[in-house]
């Protein structure tokens, strides 16, 4: 690298910058989002339902529901 035979550190600004620290924030918050709302919605089905079982069955059914349409789209949603 440049950085290692000149022994300056290099930094980017302007919008090129404030994008890759946009991706690099919202790639990170993508899991916790994702997360975060699936626990929501858990608690409130198994309030709604009075059963963590029945409340399993809707989250299962949209967990199918997304595999089958990435498989359709021949999307890898798992690496």
């Amino acid at each position: 690298m440049v950085q290692d035979q000149i022994g300056m550190t290099v930094y980017m600004t302007g919008p090129a910058g404030i994008v890759i620290d946009t991706l690099s924030l919202f790639s990170r918050a993508d899991l916790v989002l994702i997360l975060s709302t699936v626990g929501i919605i858990l608690v409130l089905l198994i309030v709604i339902y009075l059963s963590p079982l029945l409340a399993l069955i809707p989250l299962l059914a949209t967990y199918t529901v997304f595999i089958c349409m990435a498989a359709n789209y021949n999307q890898d949603i798992l690496k």
